[in-house]
C-alpha cells in the first residue's frame, strides 16, 4: 500500500509560492517514487505507478535513524543490482539518495541495462559518470566525493540532446549526448557493494528544470515539518546553525539581516528570547520577537528562529507583574480561578531570599512548570519555530524533576504545534555532567527534547600559548557523553548536541594567558574571549574549520554551532561574525564569508583535506588587533559615571574627541551614573553641546532613556537643533521624543514625520542616523535598535549647531510635571563610509547650458561618453528634460557591463515635478542604448506622479515592491546590483528606504547604465517638461554592505588598533 507523501511535503508550508507550484507539477509528472515503506509481496516496495522495482536477496528496510524520511533500502553486501522496470520510454528525469559508510568503496551507483551509461564511484577520482556513444567512450568527472554516512542526492536530467548531473541539487556537469534513455531497466548499485543505502527514488517523464531540482531536494533534505523527521534531516538543520545570541535586540540590525541574507543559515538558536531579568514578557518584547521573526521569514521561509526561556534563573520582578493566562491552567488541568492571580515567585523556586529579585527555579513545583510553559507559549504565539529551555541537569541537591519537566515540554508541543508556522515546535536544553558521567535529559527511556548544546570545551596545549585543541573525555566536554533514549521523532540514539564557543563568567582567579589544564576557560578567558581577543582574523577562521570537522569526527551525534552574535562577558562590544563595515560600526570580526562557505561545504560539497589543530601564534600580545581602516570616532562620549551627585550638569565636559562643555538648565542634575530631571519648576528643561555636522559622514547619536512620568504628553526629547539651552530644539525637525500617551497607560516615540505607538515602557535607546553623504541628507530614527520610527531627508542641509537632550510637556515649551526621568549613556559618534571605486560620476556642474546631453564625458575610470535623447540637456547644474515633441524615447545611458564577484551602487537625486498622473522619472541597467525602451530587463527603478495625487517609487517586478503617497518627487534612488553570487541580486532604495530585492534565476542581460523621463506606458515621453537628474553616479567595490550605513556604538568609541 502507498504512502501519503503529504508529510513527506509538509515542508513546504515553508517555501514559496512559486517552490510550492513547482512541486505541484512535479508530483504531476512523476513516474514513480520509491519510498520504501515496505517490501510488498517480499521483496517489492510500493510505487506511485509506471514501473516495477525488484529487490534482490538480502535488501531490508531501516528506520529514521537511517533513512532521509519513512524507511530506506539497505543491503550490508549487494549481490546483484537492484533493477526498476520501466513499462515505456517517456522517463527524462531520475532521482534518488545514496549513502555508504564505506564512501571511497569502487561501486556503481546506477547504471543502464546493458551499461551504455554508467554512474559509479571511485577512491582517486570520487563520482564518474561514463557512456558509451557507438564505438566513442565518454567520461566526466564531476569533481564530488561522496562524505562517509552521509546522504547525497543523485540526480540525472536529459534533456535538449544534453545529459545533466545534479548532485545535492547542484548541476555538476552536462554531456552532449546524440541520444540516452534510462528504459527499459535501470538498475541502482552492483554486485558486491558494501553497506549501501537507496531512498525516496524517483522517475519523472519530464526533464525537471534547476529552480524544481532545488525545490525537490529542500523538500527532502529539510522535511523537518512532518510527525516524525529522519535523523538526517534533524543533521541537516544542525549543520547549518548559528548561535545567534540575543541578536534580535542587537544593534547593526539592517547589517545583521544581510549577513543573515548572505549566510543562509537553517537555525538561528537563541535569537530571541528572555534572558534573566534583563527582557520583560510585556507586549513590547513579544511585538519585537513578531517583527523579528516575519524579517528573517522574509528572508528565506526555511530558517528556523530559535527563542530562549533561560529557566536557570527566574526573576521575581518578571514573573510578579505576568497575570496568569486561563491556557495554563488549562493546559495542567487545573481549575480556573475567579480572580486572576499573577505568578508566584515563592511557589516556583528553590529558596526565596527577599533581598533578591534572582532565584534558582524548582522544577518539582507545579507554579516552575507553570512559568517555564507560558513563556516558552508567549514566544511561539509571536513566531518563534523552536524554544531553548536553559539548563536541565539532575543533581543531589535539586532532585529527579525530568518527569515534571517532560511533561510540561509534552504540553509545550501539543500547544504549540497547531499555532506556530512549521506546525510542529521543536525544544532544546543544555546541560551539565551529572553524577553518572552523563549529559542531557531523559526521563523513562525518552529524550526530553530534540537536541541539546553544549560548549565547545578547548583544551589547551600547554607548551603552545594561545592554542587549544578538541579532544574527548577532557574535562566536562559532552563528545561521546550524552545520555542515550528514544528520540521524540522515535528513533532510538545518544542525545544529539550543537557545540558552541560558550560565554559562561571566568573563574575570577584565573589570569589571562595561564594554562589551567583541566579547565572551563581556556588559557584564563571564557571561549568566545579565546576566540575573538587571541586569535587574528586568519586563526578565527582556521579555528571555524577545525571545529566544522573536528567535531563530528569525535562524536558522530555532534556538529558545530558556528558564532554569528555574542556576548562577551568582560568586555564591552559583543562578537559579530559580519564583514566589517561602516554599517556595522566596523566592529564585525569577520568570519561571515568563511562560516558560508563552510555550510556550503558541508552540504554541498567534501572536505578532502586532514582536519588539523589550527597553528596559533603563541608570541602574540594579548589582545590581537590590527589596523581598523576607518574606526569609529566618539565625538561626545557621557555615560555620567562617576559624576558629581547632585550637582548642576552646566559646565561638566564630557569624555570625547570634541572640546564642548554641557550648556543646560539648574534642573537637570547628575548623579553619578546619570542625568536626571529633578526640579520641575524651571522651563524648559534643555542640555545641550556644540556640534556642526559635516559633508561626507555619517552621524550616530544615541541615549539610554528613562521617562517614569504618568502625566500624558511627559515626554523625554534627544536630538540635533540650532538654538542653545534656552529654547527648546524641536523646531529643527531633527530631534525624537519618548511621551507618555494620553489616551493609555502606555508610551509612544514620536519624531516630526512618525510615530511608534503601544510601548509598555517609557525605558529604552532613542537613537539618530544623521547621513551626509550625498547632497539630500537623510535622518533615520531608532528605538532599541530595532524598531525605526521615521525616516527624513532634507532638501537642503538643516540648521544644526548643537545636539542634547531635554524634559518637556507635549508642547515642549514646559518641563516635566513629575521629577526624575533620567538620561544615560549619550553618545554621538562618526563615521566616513567605506570608500569605493567611481566607474562613473556626473555632477553636470559646469555643463553646457541648454546643450544635449549626448557625446558629454563624465567622470570616472570608464570611458564611455552619453548616449542620449535630443530631448535631455544639459544646465550647468543638471540634466533636465526640456521638452515634449523631441526624439522619442528620453533616455540617457553610458555603456557598462557588470562582471560576477563585485557589489554595483547606481545614485542619483531624481526630481519628478511633474503634476501629469504617470510621468516619470527612471533609474537603471539595461540591455539596449537610448533608443529602446528602457526598463525591458526589469533592472530599473522610477518615481513616477500617482493617479491619486502625490508620487510613487515603484520597480519593475513585484518582487521589490513599491512605496507609494509621497509628498514629493524629489529623492535619491539607489540601486544596489550584487553579482558576488552564482544568483544575482538588485536591492532598491529611495532615500535609504529599502523597497526590495530581486533575485535573478539567470545573468541579466546588462549592457548600459543611466535614466530617463517617460510617461506610463513606459514608452512615450512625459507631457510636461522641467523634471531633472543630478549626482549620477556609479560605483564598484567587493564587500557586501547592502544598505544606507546605520552606524551604532555599545560603549564609546575611539580610534584605535582594529582586531
Amino acid at each position: 500500500m502507498m504512502r501519503d507523501i503529504r508529510g513527506k511535503f509538509a515542508v513546504c508550508l515553508l517555501a514559496s509560492a512559486t517552490g510550492m507550484t513547482a512541486l505541484a507539477s512535479n508530483e504531476q509528472h512523476l513516474i514513480s517514487h520509491y519510498e520504501f515503506e515496505s517490501l510488498a509481496g517480499g521483496k517489492t516496495p510500493s510505487a506511485s505507478g509506471g514501473s516495477k522495482l525488484s529487490v534482490p536477496r538480502g535488501g531490508e528496510l531501516k528506520g529514521l535513524f537511517d533513512s532521509v524520511a519513512g524507511q530506506c533500502l539497505y543491503f550490508e553486501n549487494m549481490t546483484q543490482p537492484t533493477c526498476i522496470n520501466l513499462s515505456n520510454n517517456a522517463a527524462q528525469s531520475l532521482f534518488f539518495w545514496i549513502k555508504t559508510p564505506y564512501s571511497d568503496q569502487n561501486a556503481v551507483f546506477c547504471q543502464s541495462q546493458n551499461g551504455e551509461w554508467v554512474l559509479r564511484n571511485g577512491a582517486e577520482k570520487g563520482i564518474l559518470l561514463e557512456f558509451r556513444d557507438g564505438t566513442k567512450q565518454k567520461q566526466l568527472n564531476v569533481d564530488y566525493f561522496m562524505t562517509k554516512d552521509k546522504w547525497s542526492q543523485i540526480g540525472l536530467v536529459f534533456s535538449g540532446g544534453k545529459l545533466s548531473l545534479y548532485i545535492n541539487s547542484k548541476l555538476r556537469e552536462t554531456l552532449k549526448l546524440s541520444s540516452f534513455q534510462f528504459s527499459p531497466t535501470l538498475k541502482l548499485g552492483s554486485c558486491g557493494a558494501k553497506e549501501i543505502y537507496f531512498d525516496e527514488i524517483r522517475l519523472y517523464d519530464r526533464p525537471l528544470p534547476a529552480d524544481e531540482v532545488d525545490e525537490l531536494y529542500q523538500s527532502e533534505r529539510y522535511a523537518i515539518a512532518v510527525p516524525q523527521y529522519s535523523r538526517f534531516v534533524l543533521q541537516s538543520y544542525m549543520s547549518r546553525a548559528l548561535f545567534t545570541q540575543g541578536i534580535y535586540a542587537r544593534p547593526y540590525q539592517e547589517d545583521i539581516f544581510r549577513m543573515i541574507d548572505n549566510i543562509r543559515p537553517r537555525i538561528m538558536m537563541a535569537a530571541v528570547g528572555m534572558w534573566g531579568y534583563e527582557d520583560r514578557l510585556d507586549e513590547t518584547y513579544l511585538n519585537n520577537v513578531r517583527r523579528f521573526c516575519e524579517r528573517i521569514n522574509e528572508i528565506d521561509p526555511r530558517i528556523l528562529v530559535g527563542g530562549a526561556v533561560f529557566m536557570e534563573k527566574v526573576s521575581r520582578t518578571v514573573v510578579s507583574e505576568i497575570t496568569i493566562p486561563d491556557y495554563v491552567y488549562e493546559a495542567f488541568e487545573l481549575p480556573i480561578p475567579e480572580t486572576p492571580r499573577p505568578f508566584s515567585f515563592t511557589d516556583m523556586v528553590k529558596t526565596d531570599n527577599p533581598h533578591r529579585d534572582l532565584a534558582d527555579p524548582n522544577f518539582s513545583k507545579l507554579e516552575a512548570n507553570m512559568w517555564l510553559f507560558y513563556a516558552a507559549c508567549e514566544q511561539i504565539d509571536a513566531g518563534v519555530d523552536m524554544v531553548h529551555i536553559g539548563i536541565l541537569t539532575i543533581s543531589s541537591s535539586r532532585g529527579d524533576y525530568y518527569g515534571e519537566v517532560a511533561r510540561t515540554v509534552r504540553l509545550i508541543r501539543e500547544r504549540g504545534a497547531p499555532r506556530s508556522r512549521l506546525g510542529k515546535v521543536l525544544i532544546t536544553h543544555g546541560g551539565s555532567m551529572d553524577r553518572n558521567g552523563n549529559i542531557g535529559a531523559s526521563h523513562d527511556g525518552n529524550l526530553i527534547c530534540d537536541f541539546m548544546w553544549f560548549a565547545v570545551t578547548p583544551k589547551e596545549i600547554p607548551d603552545k600559548k594561545w592554542n587549544c585543541e578538541l579532544v574527548p573525555g577532557f574535562s566536562h566536554a559532552a563528545y561521546g557523553r550524552t545520555v542515550r533514549g528514544i528520540h521524540p521523532s522515535g528513533w532510538e540514539t545518544r542525545l544529539p548536541i550543537v557545540s558552541h564557543l560558550d560565554t559562561s563568567p571566568v573563574n575570577p582567579k584565573h589570569e589571562i594567558g595561564v594554562c589551567y589544564h583541566d579547565s572551563w576557560d581556556p588559557w584564563g578567558l571564557q571561549e568566545i574571549r579565546w576566540f575573538s581577543n587571541a586569535l587574528n582574523k586568519e586563526e578565527r577562521n582556521a579555528w571555524l574549520r577545525y571545529m566544522t570537522y573536528r567535531i563530528p569526527e569525535i562524536d558522530p551525534v555532534a556538529t558545530a554551532m558556528l558564532p554569528a552574535a555574542l556576548v562577551r562577558p568582560g568586555e564591552e562590544t559583543s562578537y559579530y561574525a559580519n564583514t566589517p563595515s561602516q554599517a556595522n560600526g566596523f566592529e564585525g570580526f569577520d568570519q561571515e564569508e568563511t562560516i558560508k562557505t563552510l555550510f556550503n561545504e558541508v552540504e554541498f560539497g567534501y572536505n578532502r583535506e586532514p582536519v588539523l589543530v589550527p597553528e596559533i601564534d603563541p608570541n602574540k600580545e594579548y589582545p590581537v588587533r590590527t589596523a581598523n581602516p576607518d574606526p569609529v570616532v566618539a565625538l561626545y562620549a557621557e555615560t555620567f559615571e562617576n559624576s558629581p551627585d547632585g550637582d548642576d550638569l552646566h559646565g561638566q565636559n564630557p569624555n570625547g574627541n570634541l572640546p564642548g562643555t554641557w550648556m543646560s538648565k539648574g534642573s537637570i542634575d547628575t548623579t553619578g551614573n546619570h542625568a536626571v530631571l529633578s526640579d520641575t519648576d524651571e522651563s524648559p528643561s534643555i542640555a545641550t553641546l556644540p556640534f556642526s555636522p559635516e559633508p561626507g559622514r555619517i552621524y550616530t547619536l544615541s541615549a539610554a532613556i528613562n521617562n517614569n512620568s504618568t502625566n500624558p504628553d511627559d515626554s523625554v526629547w534627544v536630538g540635533f537643533g540650532n538654538t542653545d539651552e534656552n529654547t527648546f530644539f524641536s523646531t529643527s525637525g531633527a530631534v525624537v521624543r519618548i511621551c507618555r500617551s494620553a489616551q493609555n497607560n502606555y508610551y509612544n516615540v514620536d519624531t516630526e514625520s512618525g510615530t511608534l505607538p503601544g510601548l509598555a515602557t517609557g525605558a529604552g535607546t532613542l537613537r539618530m542616523v544623521l547621513d551626509t553623504t550625498s547632497n539630500i541628507w537623510t535622518l533615520a530614527t531608532y528605538w532599541n535598535y530595532f524598531d525605526r520610527v521615521s525616516f527624513d531627508s532634507f532638501v537642503s542641509p538643516p540648521d544644526i549647531s548643537q545636539v542634547g537632550f531635554g524634559f518637556s510637556d507635549g508642547s515642549g515649551t514646559d518641563s516635566l510635571a513629575v521629577s526624575g526621568a533620567t538620561v544615560d549613556n549619550f553618545i554621538l559618534s562618526t563615521t566616513t563610509p567605506v570608500p569605493s571605486l567611481t566607474l562613473y560620476g556626473e555632477t553636470f556642474n559646469g555643463s553646457p547650458i541648454n546643450a544635449d546631453l549626448g557625446g558629454r564625458n563624465p567622470d570616472g575610470l570608464l570611458p564611455g561618453a552619453w548616449s542620449s535623447s535630443e530631448s535631455i540637456n544639459t544646465t550647468g547644474t543638471n540634466a533636465v528634460f526640456t521638452g515634449i515633441g523631441k526624439k522619442l524615447p528620453s533616455y540617457a545611458t553610458l555603456e557598462f557591463s557588470p562582471e560576477p564577484g563585485n557589489i554595483y551602487t547606481l545614485t542619483a537625486d531624481l526630481n519628478n515635478d511633474s503634476t501629469n498622473p504617470g510621468d516619470s522619472v527612471l533609474l537603471g541597467f539595461r540591455n539596449a542604448d537610448a533608443d529602446t525602451v528602457f526598463s525591458a530587463s526589469g533592472t530599473a527603478a522610477r518615481i513616477c506622479r500617482s493617479a491619486s495625487g502625490g508620487y510613487d517609487v515603484v520597480t519593475e517586478t513585484l518582487a521589490s515592491g513599491r512605496l507609494n503617497g509621497l509628498a514629493t518627487g524629489l529623492g535619491t534612488m539607489k540601486l544596489v546590483l550584487n553579482t558576488t553570487e552564482a544568483r544575482w541580486t538588485l536591492a532598491v532604495y529611495w532615500n535609504g528606504i529599502l523597497l526590495g530585492k530581486d533575485t535573478f534565476q539567470s545573468i541579466p542581460d546588462i549592457r548600459y547604465a543611466g535614466f530617463g523621463f517617460l510617461d506610463d506606458a513606459e514608452t512615450g515621453t512625459p507631457n510636461r517638461s522641467g523634471s531633472t537628474v543630478d549626482n549620477f553616479r556609479l560605483t564598484v567595490e567587493n564587500e557586501a554592505q547592502f544598505a544606507s550605513a546605520i552606524v551604532v556604538t555599545e560603549a564609546p568609541i575611539t580610534p584605535s588598533e582594529e582586531r
